[in-house]
């Protein structure tokens, strides 16, 4: 679960910087606020996929589950 938290936070922060990036430049910071955003996409793609595969555990039914 903390690979999302992290994603979360570098997404977040990364679209304060390009918001920063438009109210200071303008028309003149659209191109860099795109890279910016594009690459923190990039490296949250690239969290996910470098993080380990959760461990699943198949449980068996309840004894005192309702039966159809």
């Amino acid at each position: 679960m903390a690979v999302y938290k992290e994603m979360y936070l570098h997404l977040f922060r990364s679209v304060e910087q390009a918001t920063r990036l438009l109210e200071e430049r303008g028309a003149l910071g659209v191109r860099a606020a795109l890279l910016l955003l594009r690459k923190a996409q990039a490296d949250c793609e690239e969290l996910y996929l470098d993080c380990e595969d959760p461990v699943l555990t198949v449980l068996p039914p309840r004894e005192d589950a309702a039966q159809p």
